[in-house]
């Protein structure tokens, strides 16, 4: 949007420019603005966390439970502010859609297919909302259609289509919904936090209670897929910048790539051709002082927050591979009866996942598919910032994620791990292994393969595969350095020989 030409007092140039980036600068004292220096201004405000509940409100448990912003994608709302009385109007919601796997949330609709989700005002242009009184305090009012689209079910191809819902106000469905930072979870959902102010980057979120009712369109088919678990259930939404929900929610990272280095064995990949998956509960901290924090903590439940799961907290595959002329095959478990407690700080991808007392595994380890071996307790603190010179066992170095669903790698090494049993048949397999220095390293997104060996601050990075409909459009390599590696550069741009 095109900023008005008319220069605003000094006061109002903070509010102008940060309204721009982000809600926090903008809930301003309708009193600190004099009417002569009132002005209709664009507005802009940014969110990159989101989560939605769909059904029973506690202590049941909710039908749809989804993560629908990670980090990795942002949503705006754009609109116009009055600068004397903080009013926005003409609001627009730009929402990226976010595509779950469909098996997830119902196994009957198969493996091959997803459900992609989308949110954006009804009619368009129509958000209103205010910014203050108080500082930090933003609130937006409206009515959504949430679009809900199914692909490649294993029911019927019929099915495949979209149903939009209508999101409006919990207690009366055909007023709009608000949404707004003074909102508390009782008696469902989510409570907001007011944006730090003036920092236009500082964490803050906007939480509502809300009602869906089915459109019945576009495709009635699909409609009647989803209207038991989507149609005329209460809705919770949250949307946050740089924070998350202090009542916790459910999170899972996937990691596709892992090196393993134990004694003797070195370079080995426990993670195979199906991702591990961390389940569990991700809560932001409360607020210190009155001031919004951007930290969160990560704990391990999957009994109350992922029923199902294989193990707790990680779900993994074994990945066999060779080991001194044996086939070796490695499980690790969070130890039963334990869990875990680990950090994640949106603002700049730093991520623990163990502390001591919280830290305890199982690894389980199978040898020709006749010998099992297990080392317990083994403490693992991964970390996105240990490196080969902190930790010099280490496979590689640790890098912070892009957003908690977006690449990243964490590391932990150790002097030794407890030996094997059974004993004496496990002795020789702990000498060469736990009984000696080791490192694991886990990532997404990250192929160790890919050439180079990421630092701290630099990733080689696996994109996600394009959608069948792309084509891909080829890339003229250019002369100029890249902070990737050379290998990984030349994976890419084969120069033509004169």
């Amino acid at each position: 949007m095109r900023k008005t030409r008319t220069r605003p007092r000094k006061g109002l140039n903070r509010v102008r420019a940060g309204c721009l980036t982000a809600v926090a600068a903008c809930a301003v004292s309708a009193v600190a603005v004099s009417s002569s220096s009132a002005a209709m201004v664009p507005f802009s405000s940014t969110v990159n966390y989101g989560y939605t509940t769909i059904g029973p409100a506690a202590p049941a448990s909710p039908l749809f439970k989804l993560n629908i912003l990670d980090g990795t994608a942002n949503a705006t709302v754009a609109g116009t502010l009055d600068t004397t009385t903080g009013a926005i109007t003409a609001g627009h919601l730009s929402f990226p859609a976010k595509t779950f796997p469909g098996a997830a949330l119902n196994p009957a609709l198969g493996a091959a297919s997803t459900i992609t989700v989308g949110l954006v005002e009804n009619p368009v242009n129509s958000l209103t909302g205010q910014a203050g009184p108080s500082a930090g305090q933003a609130s937006f009012t409206g009515k959504y259609t949430i679009g809900v689209t199914l692909a490649n079910n294993a029911i019927n191809p019929s099915l495949d289509g979209t149903c939009n819902y209508d999101l409006t106000d919990q207690t009366v469905p055909a007023n709009p919904m608000v949404v707004s930072t003074e909102t508390t979870s009782a008696p469902s959902g989510y409570p907001g936090q007011r944006f730090n102010n003036p920092d236009t980057t500082g964490p803050g979120s906007v939480a509502g209670n809300g009602h869906t009712a089915t459109t019945g369109a576009p495709n009635a088919g699909t409609c009647g897929v989803f209207n038991a678990n989507l149609d005329n259930k209460a809705a919770d939404l949250w949307l946050g910048h740089n924070s998350f929900p202090t009542n916790g929610v459910p999170y899972q990272q996937v990691i596709n790539f892992s090196q393993l280095n134990v004694g003797a064995a070195t370079g080995l990949s426990i993670v195979g051709s199906t991702p591990a998956v961390y389940r569990g509960i991700i809560t932001g901290d409360p607020a210190m002082a009155g001031v919004t924090q951007a930290t969160a903590t990560t704990g391990i439940d999957p009994a109350t927050v992922w029923s199902g799961a294989t193990n707790q907290g990680l779900d993994l595959t074994p990945s066999p591979g060779s080991f001194a002329g044996h086939t070796v095959s490695v499980d690790l478990a969070v130890k039963t009866g334990t869990t875990l407690k680990g950090t994640f700080d949106p603002t700049n991808g730093h991520e623990t996942l163990g502390e001591s007392g919280f830290d305890q595994y199982t690894t389980t380890v199978v040898v020709d598919g006749a010998l099992t071996c297990t080392s317990d307790p083994d403490p693992l603190d991964l970390s996105t910032d240990k490196t080969t010179v902190t930790d010099p066992f280490g496979p590689r170095d640790g890098v912070r994620f892009a957003g908690l669903g977006g690449n990243g790698a964490m590391m932990d090494s150790w002097p030794s791990l407890p030996a094997f049993t059974p004993s004496p048949a496990c002795d020789q397999l702990s000498g060469l292994t736990v009984g000696l220095p080791g490192g694991l390293w886990f990532s997404h997104g990250i192929n160790p393969n890919a050439g180079g060996t990421p630092g701290p601050d630099q990733t080689t990075t696996v994109p996600p595969p394009p959608p069948a409909t792309n084509t891909p459009t080829k890339k003229k390599c250019k002369k100029k350095k890249s902070k990737k590696s050379a290998s990984a550069s030349k994976s890419k741009c084969k120069k033509k020989k004169k």
